[in-house]
């Protein structure tokens, strides 16, 4: 019997999304220490812990946008610490991927190989354990998908407001 392509590929596009997803889970188990991760995503909301307040950084780009990802690693921060916090966070973001997965898996109708080509791109795989906005921004633009799909306008509103705390170049995405 000849079986059918989907058929074939189905079980290996789960695999290889579960290999990313394991090798995140590994990942997310160390230490910050890509620079993005360091120099301005934990490094704003950390300095932010340090003072008790939000504070201008003039030579952080970052500390002018609204953090909107970055704030929700505030309290892990303040409750764990510097070290405790950027794993903490590595989990959060981790819990943003597996969301914006989920989000994918909705918008390609279950089609498990146009979700594996989306999760297993080497530039969103590599940073799946790491505390970037990446993750998180492609489930906003999911779910903005969806929601235009089903001429949601509250939704389609909260995304675009969510897009835009989550990075700037949200405005192109929006705009696609």
């Amino acid at each position: 019997r000849c079986r059918s392509i989907p058929a074939v590929t189905e079980p290996l596009a789960l695999m290889a999304i579960a290999v990313v997803f394991l090798c995140a889970l590994i990942t997310a188990q160390a230490p910050p220490s890509s620079l993005d991760e360091l120099a301005y995503h934990l490094a704003v909301p950390w300095t932010w812990v340090m003072e008790h307040r939000a504070v201008d950084l003039p030579l952080i780009s970052h500390s002018y946008f609204p953090l909107g990802i970055e704030s929700a690693d505030l309290p892990l921060l303040a409750i764990l610490g510097q070290m405790g916090g950027g794993i903490a966070s590595h989990f959060l973001h981790l819990g943003a991927a597996l969301a914006a997965t989920a989000l994918l898996f909705r918008l390609a109708r279950g089609n498990a190989l146009a979700v594996a080509a989306i999760v297993t791109t080497p530039a969103l795989a590599l940073i799946a354990g790491w505390s970037l906005v990446d993750w998180p921004l492609i489930g906003i633009c999911a779910a903005l998908v969806l929601a235009l799909e089903d001429h949601d306008v509250a939704t389609i509103s909260i995304a675009i407001a969510a897009g835009m705390l989550t990075k700037y170049t949200f405005i192109l995405f929006a705009i696609i």
